[in-house]
């Protein structure tokens, strides 16, 4: 399937208006703080981050249009997707438990899901481009880690790293749940803001979404 440059920017756009609402607050009024976008491949995302949130009794900022490139991969692979959509006291790469991810669990199981990405952003002074927090190999399978940054490199993302600085060895964090929890082949990715924002570098944001997009269809169908 080949993607639309110009459709990608367009969608967005359009998709990151609902996580920017009110400051990156988002819908504060809706009674679930997170919402699920459900397709055919059995690859989960996941994006925690989308909006505001609580964590130890402190506002932590948004990682801007990971919500948006999961929408954005969701609507050109059919994969699964969960998000959250509103400012709410529960953090879910943090606590331990919660009802994202028991949202999680369901889907895992209803699904059968075999991979787990979970979507985050890295500040733009980061030295990486992408950092793939595996729990130091644990959490997926290495195959899978060298296919992902392969594609990468293809789509000109050079700069791909391994636990360099998220390991995602905190056990409230959605890839060690989904590992050691579920089960769940599961990686935490973390994009930098050069790459993350098509306001700031577009040719770099379309990259990362192609490589996305070739990636989740490549390993669904292996």
């Amino acid at each position: 399937m080949v993607i639309s440059e110009e459709e990608i920017y367009s969608f967005s756009r359009f998709f990151e208006e609902q996580f920017a609402f009110n400051d990156y607050t988002g819908q504060t009024g809706a009674q679930i703080p997170f919402d699920v976008k459900c397709g055919f491949v059995p690859v989960l995302l996941s994006a925690p981050h989308a909006t505001k949130l609580f964590r130890n009794n402190r506002i932590k900022e948004q990682d801007d249009y990971t919500g948006t490139i999961g929408l954005l991969l969701q609507r050109y692979t059919n994969c699964h997707l969960i998000y959250t959509t509103r400012c709410t006291s529960e953090d879910p790469n943090f606590v331990i438990g919660g009802e994202y991810k028991e949202q999680i669990r369901k889907l895992a199981k209803l699904f059968d899901i075999r991979y787990v990405i979970d979507l985050h952003g890295a500040s733009e002074e980061r030295e990486f481009d992408v950092d793939l927090g595996t729990q130091h190999g644990l959490t997926i399978n290495h195959n899978v880690v060298d296919q992902l940054t392969e594609t990468f490199k293809k789509y000109n993302i050079m700069s791909v790293c391994e636990n360099s600085a998220f390991p995602a060895k905190h056990p409230g964090t959605v890839t060690a749940y989904c590992y050691h929890d579920l089960g769940l082949q599961s990686l935490q990715m973390e994009i930098n803001k050069k790459i993350r924002n098509p306001n700031e570098n577009l040719e770099l944001f379309i990259s990362m979404v192609q490589a996305l997009h070739e990636f989740i269809l490549t390993i669904q169908e292996n």
